[in-house]
């Protein structure tokens, strides 16, 4: 409890109020209420929430952990991160003791602390399931941690009481039924099990930093679908770091600088690229219009590519499906070369010696 208690008085209520349409033509129905967390970052009066608790409303309210309430302005959203930043008057308000994510380790406790949407609990603990390591970097952390109703927004603590996230959700992780086993009855499906995501919180104060000055964030835009290549392939190929690019999208940074979809990408702007998490953190920190170096991999061929990075489009990853008359065809061939991959893959691990 020493934990939550540290961390309680600065997490908040986010209240955003917006008009329900009943239907098409329809008049205004009562007001919609969506009641989610948020967590006070400084003196100033700066509380961070997520894009899914504010969605498009301006009528905010903020209530602080002794009861109080009061107006909250919207300064500005990061659809790429899922964040938002409001401002409220900060008299009363704690501000987060902050941890640094970079120091958590798998197994670790995972606490989240966020508010309650009715009667359900403030906090849940778990454990940390995916974290930095000295080789990779995720976009995320995952946690084994139970996530209730009006928690999204909340604080990750780890176990000395330091907030090291922002709550965005939770994702699945039961699989689906069996092919055949649709009739399967309730007592032998498994429970419905669930994963927590979070923002590391090193990246949410600097999504913040952008928003309080401009009001807008400026994520950078590459334009690829990437995938971290078994070892195997990478054996195959000859190199140790990498990310395969499945796809390139039209008009993007990556196309007009002659990226193409089966090539590897080594490095970007002189940094060494291990997986997909990788590039999307060192895209992602890259403000719109930098030219980079970008080093790859084309067959048995070395080379550079120029590239100027793009701003990231609303939403969570590097690049979204677009309409494009040449598109369909290249899905093809990519999930033909997929196939000729694995078969590689297979062949590769049945030789002599492997």
């Amino acid at each position: 409890m020493r934990v939550v208690d540290g961390v309680r008085p600065s997490v908040v209520s986010v209240i955003a109020y917006s008009v329900h349409q009943a239907a098409s033509g329809a008049a205004p129905s009562d007001l919609k209420k969506c009641v989610g967390s948020g967590i006070v970052l400084n003196g100033e009066g700066h509380i961070l929430t997520t894009t899914s608790v504010v969605g498009t409303s301006r009528n905010l309210f903020v209530r602080a952990s002794d009861g109080s309430e009061r107006p909250a302005v919207f300064l500005g959203a990061d659809h790429t991160n899922g964040l938002v930043l409001l401002k409220v008057k900060p008299e009363g308000l704690a501000p987060a003791p902050i941890g640094h994510p970079a120091g958590l380790t798998q197994g670790a406790w995972a606490i989240i602390v966020g508010e309650s949407a009715g009667d359900y609990p403030h906090y849940a603990f778990g454990a940390f399931t995916t974290v930095a390591t000295a080789t990779t970097e995720p976009r995320y952390l995952e946690m084994s941690t139970q996530l209730y109703p009006g928690n999204t927004g909340g604080a990750v603590a780890n176990a000395d009481g330091q907030v090291v996230g922002v709550v965005l959700g939770a994702i699945s992780t039961t699989p689906p039924p069996a092919a055949g086993n649709a009739e399967a009855s309730a007592a032998q499906r498994p429970l419905p099990a669930t994963m927590s995501v979070a923002v590391p919180i090193d990246r949410a104060q600097a999504v913040a930093a952008e928003l309080a000055t401009r009001g807008t964030s400026s994520a950078g835009f590459l334009g690829v679908r990437v995938r971290t290549p078994a070892d195997a392939l990478k054996d195959l190929l000859k190199f140790e770091d990498g990310v395969l690019i499945l796809d390139v999208l039209a008009a993007s940074p990556a196309a007009a600088a002659g990226i193409e979809a089966g090539d590897v990408i080594l490095s970007f702007a002189g940094t060494s690229v291990s997986d997909e998490a990788g590039l999307v953190r060192l895209v992602s920190a890259t403000r719109p219009g930098t030219r980079c170096a970008v080093d790859l991999l084309r067959g048995d061929i070395r080379l550079t590519r120029e590239v100027t990075v793009g701003a990231a489009p609303p939403g969570p990853d590097m690049a979204s499906p677009v309409a494009d008359p040449e598109r369909d065809s290249i899905l093809r061939r990519i999930d033909e070369l997929r196939r000729e991959i694995q078969s590689l893959e297979h062949r590769l691990e049945a030789a002599p010696g492997s």
